[in-house]
């Protein structure tokens, strides 16, 4: 079940990401933090993205 919670919450992050209403990033970054089980898999490209 938490799997399934999971799969939503990144579905969800993918929809706030298109958005375009660039406002909608925080609930994306949010989402995508609430979906893993280790945020480094969304902090790391997230940074490195920022820095380039």
């Amino acid at each position: 079940m938490l799997r399934l919670f999971s799969k939503a919450r990144a579905a969800s992050a993918l929809g706030f990401a298109l958005s375009e209403d660039p406002g909608q990033l925080h609930e994306a970054l949010y989402e995508a933090l609430a979906a893993v089980d280790d945020a480094t898999e969304v902090i790391r490209p997230v940074a490195e993205a920022l820095q380039s």
